[in-house]
């Protein structure tokens, strides 16, 4: 399973996004899924916001990289795409085929069934960064919870049509 998070430059919110969900993933020991992040804007190569790797790093999180744009092959690959602001999901919405459109969330939405977005903190204030870290932060602890729920859902949804696994009739 791969889990795709997505934001304007790939400079902040989605790379840190990915490095909660991907610290939080292994200290549970979810070794099955992946996870990854991009942008719609082409500032590949980019650094990331030095500002929110500070924040990330006060908080336990190591944020280091550069940015990458989104690709079609991204999307084809991803089970949850998940976006920051609505503008993203439009964005995406538009390169996705619609029989996918079903991966693509909006992120305060999977978590919390909201629909207001995550802002973008760049050149913000200290404060703001914060807020924005703490917000994504909840967000990628409930996202792992729903995911993992879903998929525990499923297992048990497919192991009720085949009764007997592994029996012959």
């Amino acid at each position: 399973m791969h889990i795709l998070y997505i934001c304007s430059g790939n400079l902040s919110r989605s790379p840190l996004a990915e490095c909660i969900t991907r610290q939080m993933l292994s200290e549970a020991g979810e070794t099955d899924i992946t996870v990854s992040s991009a942008g719609t804007y082409d500032l590949q190569g980019e650094p990331y916001d030095p500002k929110m790797a500070e924040v990330a790093a006060r908080h336990g999180y190591h944020l280091s990289g550069h940015a990458q744009q989104m690709t079609d092959e991204m999307l084809r690959n991803a089970d949850y795409i998940i976006v920051m602001e609505d503008c993203h999901y439009v964005k995406v919405q538009k390169e996705l085929p619609y029989s996918r459109w079903d991966r693509l969330f909006l992120m305060n939405k999977i978590a919390w069934r909201e629909t207001t977005g995550i802002d973008d903190p760049l050149g913000g204030s200290d404060a703001q960064y914060e807020r924005i870290f703490s917000q994504i932060e909840a967000c990628c602890s409930r996202i792992i919870q729903v995911i993992i729920f879903t998929r525990h859902i499923k297992e048990e949804q497919n192991d009720a049509k085949d009764p007997l696994p592994g029996h012959p009739f």
